[in-house]
């Protein structure tokens, strides 16, 4: 399986946008602190995997934000059952 040796410059690009990244998350006004750690591994790991020779910091992390999930930077939608009807008396 062929694997991508990343140089120096390489390194601090894709570090720099691994910062970028967490403070967009951390400043979601829907962010969950309690999963914090979880979700900046799995940022670090999708930012090595999208990360190409010639990226610049800010493209990388557009680019990798735009693959994580919707639930780590917007509001969850509210379960039906949560919901009450509507009782109207007549």
């Amino acid at each position: 399986m062929f694997a991508h040796v990343f140089g120096p410059p390489e390194l601090e690009i894709i570090e720099h946008a691994y910062k970028l990244a967490c403070d967009r998350l951390a400043r979601s006004p829907f962010h969950d602190a309690a999963k914090r750690l979880e979700q900046e591994r799995a940022l670090r790991e999708r930012l090595f995997f999208f990360a190409q020779r010639g990226d610049d910091a800010e493209s990388l992390c557009e680019r990798v934000l735009a693959t994580v999930p919707e639930s780590w930077i917007a509001m969850p939608p509210r379960p039906s059952s949560s919901r009450r009807r509507d009782r109207r008396v007549a």
